[in-house]
Formats: structure tokens, C-alpha cells, sequence
């Protein structure tokens, strides 16, 4: 174990790199409601919570233990206003590569920012997990490798695209854009009147929610939807190897299934069958209405309650 420090102390010496120090900011500033937050992180666990005041609250701890050496020197800037709060962490390198080197170590990121229920967030992150709770303005968020979980959000428009990272919402009202590869992507509790959801690599999983016009395309991953139905409304589910396991109540119109190598079963005494052949299967309801809901599937098992 000397040796191979010994080596690894020798190697640094011909490579311009920075010890890493702790790195700590309580500080508040001045955000009128209906103002924005924007934050570009890397590696953190941030925390969103709506407040009260006409206040941004921040809280950034950067602790690291034991050895650790990086070519990137570690900073934050901060540009504030009272509409606009602006936070970035950076990394001036010293190549083109990145280097990180940690010997019985670790480091521990946080962010916490309380802000204005109404504030507007633009978050653009790498290796992040975010979690937001008590904001009703818009929410965009940018992210990879990192989860994302939502709490009592009710802003005009939510627009998440992610990659390789869990989406949690619950307690939702809004009109939701999500797309996402290598995740899961579940929704309790949410008003979706206007909802579309492009993933792969993940379930999807829409439970005690209310559905209005939502689109859902999947690759490789199952859907599950426990909801009711807002009347005259549509639902498009897309779907490539995997399960469907749905329960719509509420529901007054029509259900076409169209695939090519699935079992498709239904609930008798809700649905009748109105056509049926090899690839496909439409069923209506006991009840007249406007509700449609189109599903086409290549492989996996469909279960309509």
C-alpha cells in the first residue's frame, strides 16, 4: 500500500493538481415572487423548498474527508438581483481530461435553497439529485445521472429531460414534458390534463392520478396506470417489450389495441368487444362518451381492468 502511494505521489508531480478543500455558503438574497432560479451543479444533492419570503435562502457544503486531488479547482459563483438568482459551480482544469483521486475518502455536496413558492427553476445538472418541494411556477430541468423527485409542485408547465436517473412526482398539477432513458418514471396523485412521456429502459408507473390528453411512449419497460379518466379526453400509449397493466375509471368511449405478438385481456363486465382479430382488439364501454384510448404494442402482455 506505500508503494502504490508512493507511485501515485510521483505520478501527481508531473500533473498540476489541486487538493481539495472544504467549501461552505449560508447567505441570503433578495428574490421577488415570480422571479427565477437558475442553477448549473455537478455532483450535488439539491434541494428546492418553496417558502414564504421575498427570499432566496442558500446553503451550499462541499465537506471532504480524507485525500483527494483533482486537476479541476472547485468554486461557486453567485450573481443575484431581485428577480433572478444565478448559482454555478465550476471547475477550472488543468487539461482537457478530468482527474479525481481519492484515497480512503469521500465527499459530501449539498444545496439547499429556500425560495418564493412562485419562483421559476432552470436546472441544468451532471451526477445531481434533485428534489422540489412547494413550487407553483415552471419548472425545467436538464440533468443526467442523477433522480429527480417532486412534491407539491403546481407551476403552468414542467419540461424534464433525463438520462440515467429516477422521476418521482406526486401531489402534481401541471402540464408535463418528460423525456428519459435508463429510468424509472412514477407519478402519484397527479392532475395530468396535458402530459407527454418519452422513455426508455424504464417503467412507468401512473397510479391514484387523474388523466386528461397524455401521451406515453416506452422502449423496454412496463406500464402500469391506476387513474381516472377527465371526460372527452384522449390517452396514447406506445410501447416496445413490455407489460401493460391498466385500470381506467370513469371512463365512457372507446379502447383500440393494436400489436403483434401480444395476449390481450379485459374486464368483461366493464368492456364489451366491439372488433377483434389476430393484431388487434377494440372495446367500448357500457356507458356513451368521447373518452379514446389507443394502445399499440409489439411484444409483452396487456391487462385492462
Amino acid at each position: 500500500m506505500k508503494l502504490l502511494i508512493s507511485l501515485l505521489l510521483f505520478f501527481l508531480s508531473f500533473i498540476p493538481t489541486y487538493a481539495q478543500d472544504n467549501f461552505t455558503l449560508e447567505e441570503s438574497y433578495p428574490l421577488n415572487p415570480n422571479g427565477s432560479l437558475v442553477l448549473n451543479t455537478n455532483d450535488a444533492d439539491v434541494t428546492i423548498l418553496g417558502h414564504d419570503q421575498p427570499t432566496a435562502e442558500v446553503s451550499i457544503s462541499r465537506i471532504v474527508t480524507g485525500k483527494y486531488w483533482s486537476n479541476q479547482k472547485f468554486d461557486v459563483t453567485v450573481e443575484s438581483n431581485e428577480q433572478q438568482l444565478v448559482i454555478n459551480d465550476r471547475a477550472e482544469s488543468t487539461s482537457d481530461n478530468n482527474l479525481n483521486i481519492m484515497i480512503n475518502g469521500s465527499l459530501t455536496y449539498t444545496i439547499v435553497v429556500k425560495v418564493p413558492h412562485s419562483t421559476k427553476l432552470v436546472l441544468k445538472g451532471d451526477d445531481d439529485d434533485y428534489n422540489i418541494t412547494a413550487i407553483n411556477n415552471n419548472v425545467a430541468i436538464s440533468c443526467s445521472d442523477g433522480d429527480i423527485t417532486m412534491f407539491n409542485v403546481t407551476g403552468e408547465q414542467i419540461a424534464i429531460t433525463a438520462e440515467d436517473g429516477d422521476i418521482r412526482l406526486k401531489d402534481v398539477d401541471s402540464r408535463i414534458a418528460i423525456t428519459n432513458e435508463d429510468g424509472d418514471v412514477t407519478m402519484q396523485n397527479c392532475h395530468l390534463h396535458n402530459f407527454s412521456l418519452s422513455t426508455e429502459d424504464g417503467d412507468v408507473n401512473i397510479v391514484e392520478s387523474t388523466l386528461g390528453n397524455i401521451s406515453v411512449s416506452s422502449i423496454d419497460g412496463d406500464i402500469n396506470i391506476d387513474a381516472d379518466l377527465l371526460d372527452d379526453y384522449r390517452v396514447a400509449l406506445s410501447s416496445e417489450d413490455g407489460d401493460h397493466n391498466l385500470e381506467f375509471r370513469n371512463v365512457c368511449g372507446s379502447i383500440v389495441v393494436s400489436h403483434e405478438d401480444a395476449k390481450v385481456k379485459h374486464n368483461k363486465d366493464k368492456y364489451e368487444v366491439a372488433s377483434e382479430s389476430d393484431n388487434a382488439k377494440t372495446l367500448h364501454t357500457s356507458c356513451k362518451g368521447n373518452n379514446m384510448i389507443v394502445l399499440s404494442t409489439e411484444d409483452g402482455s396487456v391487462e385492462i381492468q
